[in-house]
């Protein structure tokens, strides 16, 4: 078994100024004070917020800096514990938190790169990174050069969708600060009373909402995954539909762009832009809610501010929205906080609502009428134009709508 002291100080030597502490008892504050000192001068320097990293953090670290996972190998079981690595620092209080994708000793393969560009593109912290001096290079769109498309595309779609769901990924990043609640969670977290929970460490979960059961080993053909006894959508092609199992499942590959993805019923996710290359581009692009009911309701909401300023959570410049559909087809958007206005409006362009009937309906938008509302046969689109910057605090919109004969097409 390897010393205490091994690569660090010997565990008696002394420090401070007069020697009053020893190293045992100090040895992990390093880390801690040094991102704390570097996240000061940075706030001083810019006034913007700054981005700090650390493979050295303690109780409280979480405040100042993100985590990454150390200099792993380009190995099929490193994609794993980094998965297992995720969600255990979420329990730590360091919620921004990643894993170098690839590898950052080795050569990946490149399914090996392909399957954690997939997993890694849902790290929190999502970086692609080796050494230097590696005889390959191993970035995204270098692998198409070599033959091997299919690696760029998988990160390309993967990260995509990330961006998609960027404006969620940041609303929980808000509730991490105000509430402690973890970012990336186990299933167990959702569902302690299922047993069969407590053991999964294959698959992750964003927040409440946002299931993953990536393809995690060499030559790996459909993952054996598991869905507690709940409401399950599964995005498609078009959008989303109900999925007709619980219990254990298996999802094939099928030469598929992006881990496999569930979404639990009852939540209303706020999705961005679906070509967005960076931040700025999903900031000026409209964004859609995305309905998934269980029992004909569901709850989201939505934090926005400027993206770059300092505590504005503290200032309260912020803006935070909640959404509710109601049981009887009818859809709130109240303005729950409203201290960040923009010279930009900030749309919700479409609402889509998932399990309806495939019927001939009449909506309204604060009682006037939704032209060009698409009903499909699970779903059901309402072109809506909201601009939240235009709202005041307190403010309410609602969609209605019914079939021609006055009834709610809700499943």
């Amino acid at each position: 078994m390897d010393r205490l002291s091994r690569g660090s100080l010997c565990m008696i030597g002394v420090q401070g100024n007069s020697g009053e502490y020893k190293h045992y008892d100090v040895h992990s504050l390093y880390g801690l004070t040094m991102a704390i000192t570097t996240r000061k001068a940075l706030n001083e320097i810019t006034n913007k917020r700054g981005f700090v990293l650390s493979r050295s953090t303690f109780v409280s670290s979480g405040q100042y800096t993100g985590h990454w996972l150390g200099d792993n190998h380009s190995k099929w079981s490193h994609i794993k514990d980094s998965v297992i690595g995720m969600m255990e620092f979420n329990l730590f209080g360091i919620p921004y938190i990643g894993s170098d994708i690839c590898g950052f000793f080795g050569l990946p393969t490149p399914d090996l790169c392909r399957r954690w560009q997939q997993v890694g593109a849902f790290y929190p912290f999502s970086r692609n990174h080796h050494e230097n001096g590696q005889e390959m290079e191993q970035d995204p769109a270098i692998w198409a050069d070599r033959g091997h498309p299919e690696v760029t595309e998988a990160a390309k779609q993967s990260l995509y969708l990330r961006y998609q769901l960027l404006p969620y990924l940041y609303t929980l990043f808000f509730k991490a600060h105000v509430l402690g609640n973890t970012v990336v969670r186990p299933l167990f977290h959702e569902y302690p009373t299922d047993p069969q929970t407590h053991s999964i460490d294959e698959q992750f979960m964003w927040g409440s909402v946002v299931l993953f059961s990536p393809f995690l080993f060499e030559n790996q053909k459909e993952v054996n995954a598991y869905l507690p006894n709940d409401v399950w959508y599964e995005p498609t092609d078009e959008f989303v539909k109900l999925y007709p199992k619980t219990g254990l499942i298996k999802i094939a590959d099928n030469n598929r762009q992006v881990p496999p993805i569930h979404l639990r019923g009852g939540n209303i996710l706020p999705i961005g832009y679906n070509k967005a290359v960076n931040t700025e581009v999903l900031r000026d692009k409209p964004i859609n809610l995305e309905v998934y009911p269980k029992d004909k309701k569901a709850t989201g909401d939505l934090f926005w501010d400027d993206g770059d300023s300092l505590n504005t959570i503290e200032t309260k410049q912020y803006n935070f929205y909640e959404f509710e559909l109601l049981a009887n087809c009818s859809l709130q958007l109240r303005v729950k906080t409203k201290g960040y206005n923009s010279s930009k409006p900030h749309l919700i362009e479409k609402v889509l609502i998932a399990n309806t009937l495939n019927a001939k309906i009449n909506a309204l938008l604060d009682g006037k009428a939704i032209e060009n509302v698409v009903v499909k046969e699970d779903y059901i689109i309402f072109p809506v134009n909201i601009d939240l910057n235009a709202a005041q605090v307190g403010q309410i919109w609602k969609i209605e709508w019914k079939t021609v004969d006055n009834t709610c097409n809700l499943k």
